[in-house]
């Protein structure tokens, strides 16, 4: 595919660089566990054999997977579940607890974003668990606009929890490229 690489450079952070790459399984498990209300519900994987399968299952349906780096460093992962030619949705974003809040993650979705939509997709969703308001809020800062709430769309320690539906346009995330 020839959207292998992405480098760029952040403030205070050696190169980041977004690779179409699987990160070792254990650092992905270990990083997931980081924020386990956030990241699994009771039907998730519940041990590293369980996300092999998992990853296994997304990769014969056509999902992608990006490594994020800081220099030569694994520090997170993003997973795109394209759904047509249209459109699809993330399906996951995790970035290590070590660099939250320092553009990481902002800058590697950024990324991602040009690449899924240089792709030819012209809508990306994205829904995580209503309570993430760190999430909801980091889409938000990216253009995500909110679709609607999915009422207790999973369950999560046996209890029903709700998921938000955000949404980003092609065109919104072209017109706010160019303003910036």
């Amino acid at each position: 595919m020839a959207y292998n690489t992405v480098d760029m450079t952040a403030t205070g952070v050696d190169r980041i660089t977004v690779k179409i790459a699987m990160p070792p399984v254990e650092l992905l498990w270990k990083w997931l566990n980081e924020f386990p209300q956030h990241n699994f519900d009771d039907f998730g994987p519940k041990s590293e054999e369980d996300l092999i399968v998992d990853l296994t299952r997304r990769a014969h349906r056509g999902e992608y997977v990006w490594t994020i780096y800081v220099g030569e460093a694994p520090v997170g992962v993003i997973g795109y579940a394209p759904l047509s030619e249209y459109c699809g949705m993330f399906h996951g974003i995790c970035v290590t607890k070590e660099w939250h809040g320092r553009g990481v993650a902002s800058y590697a979705v950024c990324a991602v974003l040009d690449t899924i939509f240089d792709m030819g997709h012209q809508k990306i969703s994205a829904s995580f668990f209503r309570d993430n308001h760190r999430v909801d809020a980091f889409l938000d800062r990216l253009g995500f606009h909110h679709e609607g709430i999915l009422t207790r769309q999973t369950l999560r320690g046996g209890k029903p929890v709700d998921m938000l539906l955000l949404a980003l346009f092609k065109e919104d995330w072209l017109c706010r490229s160019a303003a910036s």
